[in-house]
This record gives structure tokens, C-alpha cells and sequence, in this order.
């Protein structure tokens, strides 16, 4: 399809107009995944997985328009990127765009895992972000990595407010806070 053609549909702002042009050369629909065209049953709420083929003009993922059309359409979408003879996939999920690292064309491949559109599409989408088919919970394993990250950031903010703290009173208080982050990252990461 003509990218013209996608930037028509959608509202976009100067800066998402700007990114298609830019950064796209072609866009075409690879594949749609659903059960009357593939052995595979339906899922409670996925019907029908797109894989969407973005030719790039440069090896630079285009977040602004992966996730333009994502939230524009109604399917799951997975997007594989390619530049050159570098290839990475992408997806949506939960409000933002994940990918995995630009690879060999020959390299960059997802095994399909699941036996309903539900299972496929967390299976497909945990290879992007984890880069592992076997987690059962995607949107969980999110949210938990999500919360680790922030605890690092306070852990951190923390550490250093500690360091540089010189009232007893006021360092022990802040060495307290520190602890209690640093067990609820270990119960985090062990539960």
C-alpha cells in the first residue's frame, strides 16, 4: 500500500506526518493471522494478528508511526521493520512501542508458539520485549519489570541522598528508606 495511503486515514500531527515521510519507504500488509486462514483457534480477545512490513530509508525504528497505526487500528499489529539487510520486529502493548534489536535478515525470526490467537499474540509479543517465548503473564512481566525499574531509580536517588546527608538524625532515616526499597525490588523480583 502507498504510505500516503495510511497517513490519509489517520489523524496525525506534523511530527507523525513528518516521520512517515521521512523515514518510510513502503509499507506493506505480510500476513494476517486468523483462524480462516491459518489452523489456529480463536482467542477470547485477539481475532486477527497483522504482520505489517515497514521498508525504512534509514536503520532507525519509527516509534512516532508504529504507534500511530497501532492505535488506529483495532488488530493486533506486528510490525517488522527492515532497512538494508537489518531487520527488527515491534509491537504495541500497554501504551507503548517495544522492539527487539536490529539484526541479520536471517536472524531476525519469531517462532510462532501458542494454540489460540491469545496465546500467539503474548508469545509473539514476549519475544519482542524479552526475547523469550516463555513467559505465560506478558502484561504482568511488564509491570513488574516496569515497578524494578522504578525502584532502581529511587534505590539510586536514595544512595545518593544518603551519601551526601550529614545529620544522623535525617541519614538514618534516609538509610531506612533505602532498605525498605531494596527488600520490596528483592520480594519484586523473587515473587
Amino acid at each position: 500500500m502507498p504510505k500516503e495511503r495510511f497517513y490519509e486515514q489517520l489523524k496525525l500531527t506534523g511530527r507523525q506526518r513528518e516521520s512517515f515521510v521521512r523515514l518510510i519507504d513502503s509499507i506493506t500488509i505480510g500476513n494476517s493471522i486468523k483462524p480462516s486462514t491459518m489452523k489456529i483457534a480463536d482467542g477470547q480477545n485477539v481475532h486477527e494478528i497483522f504482520l505489517l512490513e515497514i521498508a525504512l530509508k534509514e536503520e532507525a525504528l519509527p516509534s512516532v508511526v508504529v504507534e500511530a497505526i497501532a492505535k488506529a487500528n483495532p488488530h493486533r499489529i506486528l510490525f517488522l521493520c527492515s532497512y538494508g539487510d537489518a531487520e527488527e520486529y515491534a509491537v504495541y502493548r500497554q501504551g507503548k512501542v517495544w522492539a527487539t534489536e536490529w539484526l541479520k535478515s536471517d536472524e531476525a525470526k519469531l517462532v510462532p508458539h501458542g494454540d489460540n490467537l491469545d496465546s500467539l499474540w503474548d508469545s509473539l509479543c514476549s519475544q519482542v520485549i524479552f526475547g523469550s517465548a516463555d513467559l505465560q503473564d506478558v502484561d504482568d512481566e511488564i509491570k513488574k519489570r516496569q515497578k524494578a525499574k522504578g525502584l532502581d531509580e529511587e534505590i539510586a536517588k536514595l544512595e545518593r541522598a544518603h551519601g551526601k546527608e550529614r545529620q544522623i538524625g535525617k541519614r538514618n532515616a534516609l538509610f531506612e528508606k533505602l532498605q525498605r526499597a531494596r527488600r520490596e525490588k528483592d520480594a519484586l523480583m523473587k515473587g
